[in-house]
């Protein structure tokens, strides 16, 4: 018995191939969507890393990129690095002075209440020891108004 091959229509052979094409083109463009979205967010994650003062090689290691092109984006996203580093240096700063307004009151109030206990004669240390005490309270206090006022100034 003699196989038969099916027969197309040229309408249905038209059809089939413009299906075709369309999924083509479908799945194409869905696919440079992603390879775009993907470069987007390697470069998003290159401009970070490079911020944070990773080196080319490091950042090629972590995403799979040659260092050739690192150094290209390197120069094309330099400003880019500099303001997320000046982001992340000026939250660094305002954590640091904030840590030293926290040490500072309380360390005003070891002083105050020393003082307190001073001026009250509820003397529970030798008084020597005391007034040496509140003087190193009020130096490290000085000295963290200080480092507030300078740190505050950058």
């Amino acid at each position: 018995m003699k196989s038969r091959k099916p027969v197309y229509s040229e309408r249905r052979l038209s059809e089939t191939n413009s299906f075709e094409q369309n999924l083509t083109d479908e799945k194409i463009e869905k696919i440079q969507d992603n390879k775009f979205s993907n470069q987007a967010l390697l470069k998003k994650q290159f401009i970070e890393l490079r911020a944070a003062g990773f080196t080319h090689e490091d950042i090629a290691s972590k995403l799979g990129i040659s260092l050739r092109t690192l150094t290209r984006w390197n120069s094309k996203f330099k400003q880019d690095i500099e303001s997320v580093r000046n982001v992340r240096l000026t939250e660094l700063l305002s954590d640091i002075i904030q840590s030293k307004k926290s040490d500072n009151n309380y360390l005003r109030s070891l002083y105050d209440k020393i003082k307190n206990n001073i001026e009250n004669s509820e003397i529970l240390m030798r008084f020597d020891d005391m007034v040496k005490l509140l003087i190193l309270l009020s130096d490290k206090i000085n000295k963290n108004q200080l480092d507030i006022f300078l740190l505050g100034k950058k």
